[in-house]
């Protein structure tokens, strides 16, 4: 008797273990695997954390900020095309630069992520707000990046569209909802 309740207590920790391994890849498209990953784009994977940790810096600055974890996602992810085009365009924003205004605000250390966000968010404005070949290019962009954001913070739609977060963000795959129970 001893035996088989040892194989059953195995064979549920066994069925948790799956069923645990199968709820971490979070996307509907089996994109994100890895629960770390907040989005891509091209070559641009960007963490969990960086999203956090820019977010973060902000709000130590700002309490009020409306920041969110999608908005920061998205400008990281973008980032390096966008400054590209900011460099095509001569509206680049130095790294020096964003770290020198954190420093006014208060912020001595502000992590690499918030410095690669805060500089993209700034060459978007001045690319924006300048020549028109600089928002052909950025608009051509938005309208043709495929960026795939972790279904915790949303979705993204070619054209600058975010989704709201899907509730719940994490949906087991149809294999895991499949399994039997455990034997009683």
């Amino acid at each position: 008797m001893a035996t088989s309740r040892t194989g059953r207590r195995a064979l549920g920790a066994l069925a948790a273990v799956a069923t645990a391994t199968a709820l971490t890849g979070c996307g509907t498209s089996g994109v994100f695997t890895d629960g770390g990953v907040a989005a891509k784009y091209g070559d641009t994977t960007v963490s969990t954390s960086q999203v956090q940790d820019a977010v973060a810096d902000l709000r130590s600055i700002n309490p009020q900020s409306e920041i969110s974890g999608q908005q920061a996602a998205v400008l990281l992810a973008l980032g390096p095309a966008i400054s590209r085009i900011a460099a095509q365009q001569g509206a680049t924003i130095s790294p020096s630069m964003v770290e020198q205004t954190f420093a006014q605000n208060g912020l001595r250390d502000p992590s690499p992520s918030t410095i690669s966000m805060t500089r993209a968010n700034g060459e978007l404005g001045q690319l924006l707000q300048g020549r028109a070949a600089g928002q052909e290019a950025i608009n051509r962009l938005i309208n043709t990046a495929d960026v795939q954001l972790n279904p915790r913070y949303g979705s993204y739609a070619k054209g600058g569209a975010i989704g709201p977060a899907a509730t719940p963000w994490i949906r087991p795959d149809a294999a895991a909802s499949a399994q039997p129970a455990p034997p009683q």
